[in-house]
């Protein structure tokens, strides 16, 4: 029982930070960078750290309603916006590995085919 409350301790103190580092980042970017849509390398990057900040927000909100229901054992914790919180967390997941993948297109078609202008429009990003 010890052992999985320093567990959940753990986790939200990961998950407190990740959410503030992304936040700050994020807040950064907006304030020196001043992102333009024309610039994709800025916007991957805002929209990688807008999917680690929903993930880790999200992480942490289910580990509070979980330490939450350890502590009331009488209150039900399954219910609707449980599965949604958890359906929520798994898109935010998803959609970090997805933007992490195209920021990685973007730099192999960036680097390795450079001469190819229809591989860098919006259009073969659209598409990815």
């Amino acid at each position: 029982m010890v052992l999985k409350e320093i567990f959940e301790g753990i986790i939200v103190f990961f998950s407190a930070s990740s959410s503030l580092i992304s936040f700050t980042v994020l807040l950064l970017i907006f304030i020196r960078v001043r992102p333009l849509a024309s610039d994709k390398a800025i916007v991957l990057t805002c929209n990688t750290y807008i999917t680690l900040l929903g993930s880790s927000f999200m992480t942490l909100l289910i580990t509070i309603y979980g330490i939450h229901g350890d502590l009331h054992p009488s209150i039900s914790m399954d219910d609707y916006y449980c599965q949604l919180r958890s359906y929520i967390n798994y898109v935010f997941i998803c959609s970090f590995y997805y933007s992490c993948s195209l920021q990685a297109t973007f730099r192999l078609f960036r680097v390795v085919f450079p001469k190819q202008k229809v591989l860098q429009s919006n259009y073969a990003f659209i598409i990815a």
